[in-house]
């Protein structure tokens, strides 16, 4: 049986409210996956948003009925303010953000290792929850030759050190 969230859900006012939580979420955290917010910062309060916003993402709800909205900056650039906001599908958002980040998961199943470079697929990344796309940033192979220069340098600090 298909799940069908209930309606308070799909209303625009649920959904630009939520919309504003998720900007404060993302821009007042310091967690690995909100890097590119480190600097961004929400220029609007609550009732400025909802004044903007509830139009749009009703013209966006009627336009495109079964497709999420998402509030995006323009090229994702700039803060969260009046002017530099368009509300998209959230799969448009999607790509931008991937075209913009290449260390992230693209459409084709690669990734670009944040260490060597490389182009290499998901296969070739451990998990990491806390990423935004939930792989590590660095390839197995460069993670391991990381280790195992750690390990050399730590071992070889506790030889300088007498133990």
């Amino acid at each position: 049986m298909l799940y069908k969230s209930p309606p308070i859900y799909r209303t625009p006012l649920y959904r630009a409210r939520e919309a504003y939580r998720g900007m404060l979420r993302r821009c007042g955290s310091t967690k690995e996956k909100n890097r590119p917010y480190l600097h961004v910062e929400v220029r609007m309060t609550m009732e400025e948003w909802l004044e903007w916003a509830l139009p749009r993402y009703e013209a966006f709800i009627n336009a495109n009925p079964g497709v999420s909205p998402a509030a995006a900056r323009n090229g994702d650039q700039g803060h969260y303010e009046i002017g530099n906001i368009s509300i998209v599908s959230v799969f448009d958002n999607l790509d931008e953000q991937r075209r913009l980040y290449p260390n992230t998961l693209q459409v084709d199943g690669t990734k670009i290792c944040a260490h060597c470079s490389a182009k290499k697929p998901a296969s070739a990344f451990t998990k990491r929850a806390s990423a935004y796309d939930g792989l590590d940033y660095w390839c197995r192979l460069c993670k391991s030759k990381g280790r195992t220069k750690t390990k050399r340098t730590d071992s070889q600090a506790a030889t300088a050190r007498g133990s």
